[in-house]
């Protein structure tokens, strides 16, 4: 566990969080999709 970092968030991620929250819409898992579906819509906003 010594090897944890934290990555600044980047316009590089976008498609892979737009994937990330399909699939939570896909499985109905709304919790998650309720914390990060206004980043669908405005995702440089949301960053």
């Amino acid at each position: 566990m010594n090897n944890l970092f934290l990555v600044e968030p980047g316009r590089e991620y976008q498609k892979s969080f737009e994937n990330y929250i399909l699939a939570y819409e896909k499985n109905n898992d709304i919790n998650y999709l309720n914390m990060y579906k206004k980043g669908l819509g405005d995702f440089y906003g949301y960053l």
